[in-house]
């Protein structure tokens, strides 16, 4: 919006109108919009002699400084209105820009959402090393700069587009209350070529060096352990990496022993060690959602027409005691997130809430 840029923030007295986004709300509203209960930054506008879909005819969505919006011949009309009482500039159709995101049609009807200029232009690694900080920034640079950041939005028809969750967690406090890492009774004993952990006190987990304070630097040693299991009378022998991303559960009952590590004068860089050791070091456990819309024959049909509306990572609110545990957590966030889209489509389509009663319309309650 003019007189609204990040740019010229500061010489907002001088616009010429003053343009807020209050201000282009409150037009908004003037002419027959009305503002979203579930998300206040969107509006719509509706034909009342139409029903369904058919009764959406337009839809704006505000942000800071930024406007995206489409609609029939009514909606052109009335955003041309917008326009000349604020003097927004032309708007752009096909391609442009919104939140600091790019939007470009594609000719299957689809639409790119990327943030390729934005890597380009801000996304730099920081020549420094074996500080944890900027470790996590360098690999976030680097998966940025290797991979596609953008999505696409498939043209699925309305009648048969469907809303769904996919949802994941992992296990942070695999050893649960009283970690055995804080037991006090396994130690670490060091000779010229190894590093050797003792475990004494009984564990169902693999050991990972970075779960204690004490111990070598992650960086001098080999990527495989070595280690020696003493369970149930028996003694066996497993070789693995511990550098991954994944808490490592043996099978069968707890056990005692050794894990073995290799002094190494090339050591490991920064990008082979994973630090999900962390979380668990936290005992707290990681989850995540996607919400996708999807066409109704994904569940019969791998290539059918999907996208990508949303998606968080977060750490769970609540210790829990194994993987279900974690993964319910996060199941009941990505349904709770499925039932707000649900609602924002129920209210494009014109239908009668208010802030009071929504929820109790979306349940369906029956007498």
């Amino acid at each position: 919006m003019k007189g609204c840029s990040e740019e010229g923030a500061e010489d907002l007295e001088s616009a010429t109108p003053q343009v807020t986004r209050e201000g282009v709300m409150f037009t908004a509203q003037e002419l027959g919009y009305v503002q979203s209960l579930a998300d206040p930054c969107v509006y719509f506008l509706h034909d009342d002699n139409k029903t369904g879909w058919d009764k959406l005819v337009g839809i704006v969505s505000v942000a800071t400084d930024d406007m995206l919006h489409g609609g029939d011949e009514t909606h052109q009309a009335k955003m041309q209105l917008l326009n000349q009482k604020y003097k927004l500039g032309k708007f752009q159709y096909g391609s442009g820009r919104f939140t600091g995101k790019q939007f470009t049609l594609q000719g299957d009807g689809s639409i790119v959402v990327d943030q390729f200029h934005y890597v380009s232009e801000k996304v730099h690694k920081i020549p420094l090393s074996r500080i944890r900080d900027i470790i996590s920034a360098n690999q976030l640079a680097s998966e940025a700069e290797k991979f596609q950041v953008g999505i696409r939005i498939s043209p699925i028809p309305i009648t048969r587009l469907r809303v769904s969750a996919v949802t994941d967690a992992s296990w942070g406090n695999a050893e649960g209350a009283g970690s055995t890492e804080d037991s006090g009774r396994d130690f670490w004993i060091e000779t010229q070529d190894h590093w050797i952990r003792k475990h004494v006190q009984p564990r169902r987990t693999l050991f990972h060096p970075g779960m204690v304070d004490n111990g070598p630097d992650l960086h001098t040693i080999e990527a495989s352990r070595t280690t020696y299991f003493n369970q149930d009378n028996q003694e066996s022998k497993q070789e693995v990496t511990w550098n991954g991303n994944q808490v490592s559960l043996v099978a069968g009952s707890a056990w005692t022993g050794q894990t073995v590590f290799v002094k190494s004068n090339k050591g490991l860089d920064h990008t082979e060690i994973s630090e999900k050791f962390l979380q668990n070091r936290r005992t707290s456990s990681q989850g995540g959602h996607l919400l996708i819309f999807h066409d109704q024959d994904l569940q019969c049909e791998p290539s059918a027409a999907v996208t990508i509306s949303s998606w968080k990572s977060y750490k769970l609110k609540r210790k829990v005691v194994n993987t279900l545990s974690a993964e319910c957590q996060a199941l009941a966030s990505g349904i709770g997130n499925v039932h707000w889209h649900r609602f924002l489509l129920l209210e494009a389509q014109g239908g009668e809430f208010t802030d009071q009663d929504w929820e109790r319309s979306m349940t369906k309650e029956r007498p």
